[in-house]
């Protein structure tokens, strides 16, 4: 399944910069799952591949929306995208899968990151809420699953 180039570029500049949308848009796991379907062909051309990279690093740029990405195995679908360039593609197709690992990476170590050196920087936090440890074990557990 994939989703039509003008609703993908309609969510991408709904979510960049916008945490509510973002939010909203990272709660529905089925259409994150469907965003990673179209990295990879035959089941998308290159422009909607492009796109769905731009909206999945926007929604790795919030670390309460990064699980879901990582959870959605968002991770391993770019490494293989980016594994079958071809030389043919575009250049701008590359740099959106890059831009794409690379955000959804850095969202994962931000939320695993810490925790291992006994920090909890986790967003409940930011909240004003330290997590508990049952809490903690939770979240390492379900980013260690992700990136099996």
């Amino acid at each position: 399944m994939t989703i039509p180039l003008p609703q993908l570029r309609q969510v991408k500049n709904a979510v960049i910069s916008n945490p509510s949308k973002k939010a909203k848009v990272a709660r529905d796991e089925g259409f994150v799952w469907t965003l990673v379907q179209c990295l990879n062909p035959p089941h998308s051309s290159p422009e909607i591949r492009i796109e769905a990279a731009h909206v999945l690093a926007s929604l790795a740029y919030g670390i309460d929306h990064s699980l879901v990405s990582l959870r959605a195995r968002t991770h391993q679908a770019l490494i293989y995208a980016l594994a079958h360039i071809q030389p043919t593609d575009a250049p701008a197709l590359a740099v959106a899968l890059a831009r794409a690992l690379r955000a959804v990476m850095c969202a994962a170590a931000d939320v695993m990151g810490p925790p291992l050196w006994g920090l909890c920087v986790h967003y409940e936090r930011w909240k004003g809420r330290r997590m508990s440890d049952d809490e903690e074990r939770v979240v390492r557990e379900e980013v260690g699953y992700a990136l099996d």
